[in-house]
């Protein structure tokens, strides 16, 4: 990648096109290096680390070390994921609740609840959805009944993701 250089205080990238066509009165050859482009206020820049597993970009910027421009990113640690950003389909959902015993706890408390229609409502979408959200008032309310805390449901939200 090529920077302009003599702009100010903040490097511009530029395609090698680009640059040529910014300059149609030179007739550069086809490979070009820093000393040709130097007196055009360019220069090249070499490539940023790559960018290590755990972390993620936050911004990238250009910085002259040892008389060479290199391209520099500023990272920060991808934070870990929470139970809500995954959807789990019927299988993940009913498999958690196999694998954790908990099959005939959260019937009990389905057919504990007093509205018949919400209790009717709660044995199809238990039954029936096509997918389960982990801030779902329903799961909230079966997890507290069946004496599951936050971070319990959480837990099982998140290894459920896993399955297949």
């Amino acid at each position: 990648m090529i920077l302009i250089t003599d702009l100010g205080t903040t490097p511009r990238r530029i395609s090698e096109r680009d640059f040529r066509r910014a300059n149609p009165n030179v007739s550069f050859p086809e490979m070009l290096t820093n000393e040709m482009i130097a007196p055009y206020g360019a220069a090249f820049a070499e490539s940023a680390d790559p960018v290590p597993d755990g972390k993620r970009i936050v911004s990238t910027g250009f910085r002259k070390i040892d008389d060479v421009w290199k391209q520099l990113h500023d990272l920060e640690d991808i934070p870990p994921p929470k139970a809500s950003d995954y959807v789990l389909s019927p299988t993940q959902f009913h498999t958690a609740i196999r694998v954790n015993g908990l099959d005939a706890a959260v019937r009990t408390a389905i057919q504990a609840i007093p509205d018949t229609v919400a209790r009717a409502s709660a044995e199809v979408r238990m039954e029936y959805a096509a997918s389960y959200h982990r801030d779902d008032p329903l799961v909230a309310s079966l997890a507290s009944a069946v004496g599951l805390t936050d971070e319990q449901v959480d837990a099982m939200w998140l290894a459920a993701n896993g399955y297949p």
